[in-house]
Protein backbone atom coordinates (compact mmCIF):
# COMPACT_ATOMS: atom_id res chain seq x y z
CA UNK A 1 0.00 0.00 0.00
CA UNK A 2 2.93 2.32 0.73
CA UNK A 3 4.24 2.03 -2.84
CA UNK A 4 0.96 3.31 -4.30
CA UNK A 5 0.96 6.25 -1.88
CA UNK A 6 4.61 6.98 -2.67
CA UNK A 7 3.86 6.91 -6.40
CA UNK A 8 0.91 9.26 -5.96
CA UNK A 9 3.16 11.62 -4.01
CA UNK A 10 5.81 11.58 -6.73
CA UNK A 11 3.18 12.13 -9.42
CA UNK A 12 1.66 15.05 -7.47
CA UNK A 13 5.10 16.57 -6.95
CA UNK A 14 5.92 16.19 -10.66
CA UNK A 15 2.62 17.74 -11.68
CA UNK A 16 3.30 20.64 -9.31
CA UNK A 17 6.77 21.13 -10.81
CA UNK A 18 5.33 21.03 -14.34
CA UNK A 19 2.73 23.65 -13.35
CA UNK A 20 5.42 25.90 -11.90
CA UNK A 21 7.52 25.51 -15.05
CA UNK A 22 4.48 26.28 -17.21
CA UNK A 23 3.69 29.36 -15.13
CA UNK A 24 7.26 30.66 -15.52
CA UNK A 25 7.12 30.08 -19.27
CA UNK A 26 3.79 31.89 -19.53
CA UNK A 27 5.21 34.85 -17.62
CA UNK A 28 8.20 34.97 -19.96
CA UNK A 29 5.98 34.80 -23.05
CA UNK A 30 3.54 37.41 -21.74
CA UNK A 31 6.29 39.82 -20.72
CA UNK A 32 6.12 41.08 -24.31
CA UNK A 33 9.81 41.67 -24.58
CA UNK A 34 12.16 39.87 -26.89
CA UNK A 35 13.58 36.70 -25.53
CA UNK A 36 17.00 37.43 -24.11
CA UNK A 37 19.67 35.05 -22.87
CA UNK A 38 18.13 34.80 -19.40
CA UNK A 39 14.69 34.03 -20.87
CA UNK A 40 16.25 31.33 -23.02
CA UNK A 41 17.93 29.81 -19.97
CA UNK A 42 14.65 29.89 -18.05
CA UNK A 43 12.88 28.15 -20.93
CA UNK A 44 15.65 25.55 -21.13
CA UNK A 45 15.36 24.95 -17.40
CA UNK A 46 11.58 24.52 -17.65
CA UNK A 47 11.88 22.09 -20.57
CA UNK A 48 14.55 20.06 -18.74
CA UNK A 49 12.37 19.97 -15.63
CA UNK A 50 9.34 18.83 -17.62
CA UNK A 51 11.25 16.10 -19.48
CA UNK A 52 13.18 14.78 -16.50
CA UNK A 53 10.21 14.78 -14.15
CA UNK A 54 8.52 12.42 -16.60
CA UNK A 55 11.49 10.04 -16.70
CA UNK A 56 11.59 10.09 -12.88
CA UNK A 57 7.87 9.33 -12.63
CA UNK A 58 8.34 6.42 -15.04
CA UNK A 59 11.05 5.01 -12.79
CA UNK A 60 8.92 5.49 -9.70
CA UNK A 61 6.02 3.75 -11.41
CA UNK A 62 8.26 0.79 -12.26
CA UNK A 63 9.18 0.33 -8.59
CA UNK A 64 5.53 -0.01 -7.63
CA UNK A 65 4.44 -2.16 -10.61
CA UNK A 66 7.43 -4.50 -10.77
CA UNK A 67 9.13 -4.70 -7.33
CA UNK A 68 11.70 -7.16 -8.72
CA UNK A 69 12.88 -4.33 -11.03
CA UNK A 70 12.85 -1.66 -8.33
CA UNK A 71 16.61 -1.10 -8.69
CA UNK A 72 16.12 0.09 -12.29
CA UNK A 73 13.21 2.27 -11.17
CA UNK A 74 15.26 3.88 -8.43
CA UNK A 75 18.15 4.31 -10.87
CA UNK A 76 15.79 6.11 -13.27
CA UNK A 77 14.73 8.51 -10.51
CA UNK A 78 18.33 9.10 -9.40
CA UNK A 79 19.68 9.55 -12.94
CA UNK A 80 16.81 11.90 -13.77
CA UNK A 81 17.63 14.06 -10.75
CA UNK A 82 21.33 14.01 -11.60
CA UNK A 83 20.55 14.85 -15.23
CA UNK A 84 18.48 17.81 -14.12
CA UNK A 85 21.28 19.17 -11.92
CA UNK A 86 23.97 18.66 -14.58
CA UNK A 87 21.74 20.16 -17.29
CA UNK A 88 20.92 23.09 -15.04
CA UNK A 89 24.65 23.70 -14.54
CA UNK A 90 25.25 23.52 -18.31
CA UNK A 91 22.39 25.90 -19.09
CA UNK A 92 23.29 28.55 -16.53
CA UNK A 93 27.09 28.34 -16.81
CA UNK A 94 27.15 29.80 -20.29
CA UNK A 95 27.42 26.56 -22.20
CA UNK A 96 30.51 25.34 -23.92
CA UNK A 97 31.08 21.81 -25.12
CA UNK A 98 32.84 20.80 -21.90
CA UNK A 99 29.74 21.74 -19.89
CA UNK A 100 27.24 20.13 -22.25
CA UNK A 101 28.84 16.71 -22.76
CA UNK A 102 28.10 15.47 -19.22
CA UNK A 103 24.58 16.90 -19.48
CA UNK A 104 23.96 15.10 -22.77
CA UNK A 105 25.27 11.81 -21.33
CA UNK A 106 22.95 12.18 -18.33
CA UNK A 107 19.98 13.15 -20.52
CA UNK A 108 20.53 10.10 -22.74
CA UNK A 109 20.74 7.82 -19.70
CA UNK A 110 17.61 9.37 -18.15
CA UNK A 111 15.75 8.92 -21.45
CA UNK A 112 16.81 5.26 -21.66
CA UNK A 113 15.93 4.59 -18.00
CA UNK A 114 12.56 6.32 -18.32
CA UNK A 115 11.58 4.50 -21.50
CA UNK A 116 12.81 1.17 -20.15
CA UNK A 117 10.78 1.77 -17.01
CA UNK A 118 7.62 2.43 -19.02
CA UNK A 119 8.13 -0.67 -21.15
CA UNK A 120 8.93 -2.93 -18.22
CA UNK A 121 6.21 -1.58 -15.91
CA UNK A 122 3.62 -2.82 -18.38
CA UNK A 123 4.84 -6.41 -18.20
CA UNK A 124 2.28 -8.91 -17.03
CA UNK A 125 2.63 -12.60 -16.16
CA UNK A 126 -0.14 -13.29 -18.70
CA UNK A 127 1.89 -11.79 -21.57
CA UNK A 128 2.61 -14.21 -24.38
CA UNK A 129 6.18 -15.29 -25.05
CA UNK A 130 6.13 -13.16 -28.21
CA UNK A 131 5.19 -10.03 -26.28
CA UNK A 132 7.90 -10.76 -23.70
CA UNK A 133 10.51 -11.17 -26.44
CA UNK A 134 9.48 -7.94 -28.19
CA UNK A 135 9.61 -6.05 -24.90
CA UNK A 136 13.05 -7.41 -24.02
CA UNK A 137 14.29 -6.79 -27.57
CA UNK A 138 13.02 -3.21 -27.52
CA UNK A 139 14.69 -2.49 -24.18
CA UNK A 140 17.91 -4.08 -25.47
CA UNK A 141 17.82 -2.03 -28.68
CA UNK A 142 17.15 1.13 -26.68
CA UNK A 143 20.20 0.55 -24.49
CA UNK A 144 22.34 -0.35 -27.50
CA UNK A 145 21.28 2.89 -29.19
CA UNK A 146 22.04 4.81 -25.99
CA UNK A 147 25.50 3.25 -25.75
CA UNK A 148 26.14 4.00 -29.43
CA UNK A 149 25.08 7.63 -28.99
CA UNK A 150 27.24 8.11 -25.89
CA UNK A 151 30.19 6.43 -27.65
CA UNK A 152 29.76 8.69 -30.67
CA UNK A 153 29.60 11.83 -28.54
CA UNK A 154 32.64 10.75 -26.51
CA UNK A 155 34.77 9.97 -29.56
CA UNK A 156 36.86 12.73 -31.02
CA UNK A 157 36.47 11.78 -34.67
CA UNK A 158 33.60 11.67 -37.09
CA UNK A 159 33.21 7.91 -37.23
CA UNK A 160 29.41 7.81 -37.09
CA UNK A 161 27.97 4.78 -38.82
CA UNK A 162 24.66 6.30 -39.90
CA UNK A 163 23.32 2.99 -41.19
CA UNK A 164 23.98 1.21 -37.90
CA UNK A 165 22.36 4.06 -35.96
CA UNK A 166 19.39 3.97 -38.30
CA UNK A 167 18.89 0.21 -38.00
CA UNK A 168 19.14 0.21 -34.21
CA UNK A 169 16.84 3.25 -33.96
CA UNK A 170 14.21 1.50 -36.07
CA UNK A 171 14.45 -1.60 -33.89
Amino acid sequence: MGNAADLRGVVKFSIGMLCIAAFVLILIILSGSDLDETSGKAIGTAVALAFLSLTAVAGSHLTSRQPQLALLGYAAVLISALAFLVTLAAIWSGGGEDNWKPAIYCLLLAFACGHSSVLLAGADARDSDGIKMVRIGTVGALWLLTAMAIGEIASSGEDLDAQAFGVVAVL
